[in-house]
């Protein structure tokens, strides 16, 4: 279901059915924006007790307005078919709001923090391992009929579909996951309980970085798939084998973070992967257009970094919330957490796409000169900028990540890196890491045998206006 009616199919489906930029930060906005409804969710949870009867619900109500929306692009116009889209997401996204507060407390109270971050980086393997295949299929079918404008508007909606059913067949499993009996505690104002975490400090500090690493990633990350379709041209197939690299990176380090989070703490983590990731994001301003090989090698080390970074962050962003949440009323501790990355997470790309439309008319290049030469190195418009202030403001939040005191004692940071230089050592002797680097190959091989990198036909400026 997350791969099919999220990332680069989500994105691929509004801009087939005329998305701008703004509407594509609107798509993406949904799911974060639609949060706020954690506030009744605390309610919910406190009042019912019944996380997975809340979950199961929840989903059952939500989830089949993401197959309403796929339907609706076969029987209405593009334009209303894309604010079908919209709502179908926005409806969904509060349901999912309030399944989603409900897991969260369920897996805090089931997953012993001692094993919490394999078990999470497990399943994030095993999710990512499905939605690479998944991704792979998908892009081959579009690509197929690429020339076809219609063909591939109607394909990318079958998929929407076919993601929306798996998801309500997946209803039936969350249902089967066990749930211990949640204690009953007397009763809390709403006000008063969400209150309480803005009153601990520790807590008050990661919220910070949280919602401020939330709205610099964001800025950028929904516009990277609309930064290779419609500005470097590439084909739907080749974003997606791109993607899938990224994913076998991510693969690839999700046990390493998992057990070195678990051993010296999610900070540690963090304070590794974020640089890279923040670093990756600012890299996309130097693809140039008509340099193949130079953009072939940059993006493929931006999606591998990419990839290694997220793994860290997905595993340790969630689990330092759950680490220094109560373990007796974790409720409002993780909805307020969540409530406030998820707003930041939701304005950051209405403003990264009002961002893209308002540069998209303007150019700074910047001359480099050599031997009396003078060479246009960079050229900066529409999306490059908002790739920037992305990387600025992830540089602040993790200057705030450093004030948040996860242990009593941190590691020291050589002891994390001698470590993980440890776990890689490891992992290139195993049999696994040699299938990464088959598979990797073959990828690469698909590329060249595919011929340029490149369409011939792409666009010869980074204006983004007409997508």
């Amino acid at each position: 279901m997350d791969t099919l009616t999220g990332g680069p199919f989500l994105a691929g489906l509004a801009l087939a059915l005329g998305a701008n930029n703004f509407q594509i930060g609107l798509v993406a906005a949904i799911p974060f924006l639609a949060k706020v409804a954690f506030i009744p969710a605390v309610w919910l949870v406190s009042r019912v007790r019944k996380r997975r009867l809340i979950c199961v619900v929840c989903s059952l109500l939500g989830r089949p307005f993401l197959l309403l929306a796929a339907i609706g692009v076969f029987f209405l116009p593009a334009k209303v078919a894309l604010w079908g889209l919209v709502l179908g997401l926005f409806i969904f996204s509060v349901f999912a709001s309030f399944s989603g507060l409900a897991w969260n407390v369920w897996m805090k109270n089931l997953l012993p923090d001692r094993i919490r971050g394999r078990v999470f980086s497990k399943r994030l393997w095993i999710m990512g391992l499905v939605g690479m295949v998944l991704s792979l299929i998908g892009a081959i079918l579009i690509d197929a009929i690429k020339h076809d404008e219609n063909g591939a508007l109607i394909i990318l909606a079958v998929l929407f579909g076919v993601g929306a059913i798996l998801g309500l067949i997946g209803i039936f499993y969350l249902s089967k996951i066990p749930e211990r009996i949640m204690k009953l505690r007397s009763k809390l104002a709403l006000r008063k309980a969400l209150a309480q975490p803005f009153e601990n400090h520790g807590f008050r500090r990661l919220i910070m970085f949280t919602g401020s690493w939330a709205f610099a990633t964001n800025l950028a990350l929904p516009f990277i798939t609309v930064y290779m379709l419609a500005v470097l041209g590439l084909p739907f197939l080749w974003v997606i084998l791109f993607s899938i690299v990224s994913q076998l990176a991510n693969l690839s380090f999700l046990s390493i973070w998992g057990r070195v989070a678990d051993k010296f703490g999610n900070k540690s983590v963090l304070g590794l992967c974020a640089p890279v990731f923040s670093l990756s994001l600012l890299m996309w301003v130097f693809t140039i257009n008509d340099q193949q090989w130079i953009t072939l090698t940059l993006i493929g080390l931006i999606h591998i970094m990419n990839g290694i970074a997220t793994a860290g962050i997905d595993v340790s962003n969630d689990n330092i919330l759950f680490q220094l949440a109560p373990k007796n009323f974790p409720a409002p501790y993780m909805a307020t957490g969540a409530l406030v990355t998820s707003m930041a997470a939701g304005v950051a790309p209405l403003l990264g796409g009002m961002l893209g439309n308002f540069f998209s008319g303007h150019r700074l290049t910047i001359p480099v000169r050599w031997d009396d030469h003078e060479l246009i190195m960079i050229s900066l418009t529409g999306l490059d900028f908002v790739f920037i202030f992305a990387f600025l403001l992830g540089l602040f939040a993790m200057s705030q990540l450093w004030l948040v005191k996860e242990r009593a004692q941190e590691t020291n940071s050589k002891v994390v890196l001698k470590s993980i230089r440890t776990e890689i050592q490891n992992m290139g002797t195993m049999r696994g890491f040699r299938h990464f680097t088959q598979v990797a190959s073959f990828f690469a091989g698909m590329l060249l045998a595919s011929g340029t990198l490149l369409n011939k036909s792409k666009p010869d400026n980074k204006n983004t206006d007409d997508l």
